[in-house]
């Protein structure tokens, strides 16, 4: 009797569970349909000839112990922060600059001319958008685990619709002569294979890709994804939050965004 029971409770937990997660898929798509997350205006988009990447960050993934993954949060940060060197502030970091450079080949690969970042970053109308625009993107931690790193003389994305006025894209778009302005960020995450999340499972790194192109004139982007769903590592990094192997985050980060580029642009 006492088994029946027992197992009576199990398969409640797991009903319950799944209604959280079936629920939480339902308002996902509630949500998408009134924000959209993707969008295209292909007769915009076949005039454009030049671009430049005008915005750019990653968000590095960063073990943050199993403080870190208990507590989660800002108190997770102040608590990692030895282990991880964790702070709101950008730092130059070699992957960022690698992956600019590999987003910048792989646009042109699309057909585009991207005017190199050294010119961007020493445009005087940039750099005066540069000067006026960096303080306020400072944004409040991101997740406890990630660690936003940038491009020396690269403003970052992180509010695209914002940062910049119609009137100010416009502006920079003529000083760069370009076509268009991208802002971008590639965003690392730890995923697990098991859907609900329960237990101990193989952790596996993958990145997601923000992508906004804003023609020179409008008010709206004419190409976005919010959250670009890149490939996920062939092997785990870990099976621990908290605790997933810095060696391998740093040998799959590269060749996963570079995967993610390529499908992203086919």
């Amino acid at each position: 009797m006492l088994n029946f029971v027992t197992k009576g409770k199990s398969m409640k937990c797991l009903i319950v569970c799944l209604m959280l997660a079936l629920n939480s898929a339902c308002v996902s798509k509630m949500i998408n349909a009134v924000i959209p997350q993707q969008g295209l205006k292909p007769e915009e988009l076949q005039k454009v000839k030049t671009v430049a990447v005008i915005a750019f960050d990653v968000l590095e993934f960063r073990p943050t112990g199993i403080a870190g993954a208990l507590v989660g949060g800002s108190a997770a940060s102040h608590l990692a922060t030895a282990q991880t060197g964790m702070n709101i502030k950008e730092e130059r970091s070699e992957l960022a600059e690698d992956l600019y450079a590999e987003l910048t080949a792989s646009l042109t690969k699309k057909g585009w001319q991207v005017l190199p970042a050294a010119k961007v970053a020493s445009n005087p109308t940039y750099r005066k958008f540069f000067q006026t625009k960096k303080a306020s993107l400072l944004e409040k931690s991101p997740n406890h685990f990630q660690k936003p790193v940038a491009v020396e003389g690269i403003m970052r994305p992180v509010n695209p619709h914002y940062m910049l006025k119609p009137e100010e894209r416009t502006a920079l778009a003529k000083a760069l002569g370009v076509d268009a302005l991208i802002f971008t960020r590639v965003a690392y995450h730890g995923q697990k294979r098991d859907y609900l999340g329960l237990g101990v499972a193989p952790i596996y790194l993958q990145p997601i890709l923000k992508f906004n192109m804003y023609a020179a004139h409008g008010e709206d982007p004419i190409w976005f994804d919010n959250a670009f769903e890149g490939p996920r590592s062939a092997t785990s990094i870990g099976k621990i939050s908290g605790m997933e192997d810095v060696d391998k985050i740093a040998q799959f980060s590269r060749p996963l965004a570079s995967q993610m580029y390529v499908e992203f642009l086919r």
